[in-house]
Formats: structure tokens, C-alpha cells, sequence
């Protein structure tokens, strides 16, 4: 993805081509999901026919399997070069030193930021608490779980685009009842990020693109904890949607480099795909001093370097040991020589 750790090996007239007709194709598909019949609509099976996880099938357009060879392309060259990246002489220590770095560059500021939060908003953070905890038990009673119907990147596409139009109905109708600020993207999150992602998990082989639930996104931006609580009860109040996860990064788990924020996410109850959508709430302060970073270039390189890890089974310092040993006896082979 332009920008990140990962470079795709073809040529840049190539990728470029190549990532050009993907966003093109993927704000094409919202168009397509909110037009047509929807999944509900049966059609004879053949070739140009998508069979759906729910068991619907939907025709597809010459644009949608051309689609289609693209990523199954895309998803080879992002194959080879990850597989490149992970023999890389000294990755393990490259990826350490990176995100280090990186971590240094927001970690003091976005603390000294929460702290003031903290200090000037005491007697909002109890209700905070409470909301996320409802939040977070309502995900583990709910009907389902945070992972998408379909390990199938193009059937994910689908389910998508048609759950779009509703989620940003829903988003903007509680930015309004709460007097946040809302982010709807036009388009969904960028297939080849989603590929990226796909192709960097460990499991890929098993679980597909069924882990990838931000493809419909949004931001909800709150000028205090007491709107981000109140974000929280509209969505516990909500009879349209099941909560399937909810991540409080603002008191319990903030995430990697110390930026805090409330996510959740859900699928709609008429949803027959059930396409897992995600909202982000976050403090006006935290938004202001991320602005002020040296932002995405940075994280996008922390975020890769953290996912290559991953893929190579070292995440955790005590599994480095190990795969360290692994990479060096298989240099020695290629080399010839004793490791």
C-alpha cells in the first residue's frame, strides 16, 4: 500500500494500474450494493454468478469479475514480497528498531494529553467505565462475533457496500443526537489495505478475510467523556444492531504508541450477510495532538512492522528466539554452510 512498510514487487506502472482500478472498482461496488436488489435477489448458477455464504447468489457484472482476477493478482504479488520481507537478513531487529521509534514519537504526547483529560474531566470518566463495561458485556451476550460471515475478500466487498448506506444513516443520525462530530467515509476502506492486512495474518490460510471488520467505518469525534459516554448508550440503545465487540482504549487497553480511543463495532439485525461495521469515538484533544504528529507515514511503517512480526509467529519476545534460530539455519542451507 503506498506509504507503508510493504512495497509490492511489480513495477510501479503496474501496481499503480493495478490499485487505480481496485479503488476505482470498490467505489464502484457501493454504488452496486445500494442499487441493486440486494442478496436476497436468486439467479441461475454459471459462470458470473457469486455464491454468497448465506446461501443467495448474485449475478455479476463483466467490471465485477475483472474485479475479481485483480485481487486474486494483487493478493499474489503482496504473497511474494511478504514471504521476501520475512527472509530479510536482520528483519526481526529492523522491525524492533522501527517500532520503537515510532513508539517514541507518540507515546509521550498522547499520554501527557490523556492525563489532562483525566484531570479536568474526573467526574465523567466513572459513567465512561460503566458504558464501556455495558458495552463490552452486551458484545459477549450478543448474537454473533466480531469476525465477517465470509473469508472471501470479493463476497466481502458485497455484504459492504450493501450495508453502507445503513450504517451511515445510523452514524450520522447519533452524531446528531449527540452533538459529535461524524466521519463517514464515500468509499469503503481500500482493497488493497484490506489485502494487506489479509495477507499479514498468520492464519491467513484458515480464516480468509473473516477478521477484517473496519471495510464500513466510521469517526465519531466527542469534545468530552461525557459525549463519548452518551455515543456509547445510543448505540446500547440501538434496536437495529447487534454489538459484536467493543474495545475500550481509553482506560483499559490503549493501543500501541498510547492513542485512546472507544471502538465498536456491530452488524445490523436485518443484515442477511450480517457484514461486521466499525465505529470509532475519540477525544477532540487526542484528534488535535494526532494532527499535530508526523501522522500515518509513521504509523503505517509501525503498523506493518507489527504485522510482519506477527506473520513470522515473534510477535512476543519469547517466541524470537526461535525463529530467529529458524531463519538462520535456513540462510545456512541456502548458503551451503553450517548455521
Amino acid at each position: 500500500a503506498r506509504g507503508s512498510y510493504m512495497s509490492p514487487t511489480r513495477s510501479p506502472s503496474q501496481a499503480g494500474d493495478t490499485y487505480r482500478f481496485i479503488k476505482q472498482q470498490s467505489t464502484k461496488l457501493i454504488g452496486a450494493g445500494l442499487s441493486s436488489p440486494g442478496p436476497t435477489q436468486m439467479s441461475v448458477g454459471g459462470q458470473g454468478v457469486l455464491k454468497m455464504s448465506n446461501g443467495h447468489q448474485i449475478t455479476l457484472s463483466a467490471e465485477d469479475q475483472e474485479l475479481q482476477v485483480e485481487i486474486s493478482n494483487v493478493a499474489a504479488v503482496f504473497g511474494d514480497e511478504i514471504s521476501r520481507r520475512c527472509k530479510q537478513k536482520d528483519i526481526i531487529k529492523t522491525c524492533d528498531a522501527l517500532i520503537k521509534a515510532s513508539g517514541n514519537v507518540f507515546e509521550n504526547v498522547y499520554l501527557a494529553v490523556w492525563k489532562l483529560v483525566e484531570f479536568t474531566e474526573t467526574d465523567a470518566m466513572a459513567d465512561y467505565v460503566q458504558a464501556a463495561e455495558a458495552a463490552k458485556k452486551c458484545a459477549e451476550e450478543g448474537l454473533g462475533s466480531a469476525k465477517q460471515q465470509t473469508k472471501d475478500l470479493f463476497e466481502l466487498c458485497f455484504g459492504a457496500a450493501h450495508a453502507h448506506g445503513q450504517f451511515g444513516s445510523l452514524i450520522r443520525k447519533i452524531s446528531q443526537d449527540t452533538d459529535t462530530a461524524c466521519d463517514v467515509p464515500g468509499n469503503l476502506k481500500r482493497i488493497s489495505r484490506i489485502l494487506e492486512k489479509v495477507m499479514l495474518d498468520p492464519k491467513v490460510e484458515e480464516r480468509g478475510s473473516e477478521k477484517v471488520c473496519d471495510v464500513v467505518r466510521a469517526m465519531l469525534t466527542a469534545n468530552s467523556m461525557a459525549q463519548v459516554t452518551r455515543v456509547a448508550h445510543a448505540l446500547l440503545s440501538c434496536s437495529d444492531i447487534c454489538i459484536c465487540r467493543c474495545k475500550d482504549r481509553f482506560v483499559e487497553h490503549p493501543s500501541y504508541g498510547g492513542w485512546r480511543d472507544l471502538m465498536i463495532n456491530f452488524f445490523f439485525i436485518d443484515d442477511p450477510n450480517r457484514h461486521v461495521c466499525e465505529v470509532q469515538v475519540v477525544h477532540r484533544k487526542m484528534l488535535m495532538a494526532r494532527q499535530g504528529l508526523p501522522g500515518h507515514a509513521v504509523y503505517d511503517r509501525a503498523r506493518n512492522a507489527v504485522e510482519i512480526l506477527e506473520k513470522m509467529g515473534c510477535a512476543k519476545k519469547e517466541e524470537r528466539v526461535a525463529c530467529v534460530r529458524a531463519i538462520r539455519e535456513a540462510e545456512g542451507a541456502r548458503e551451503g554452510g553450517v548455521p
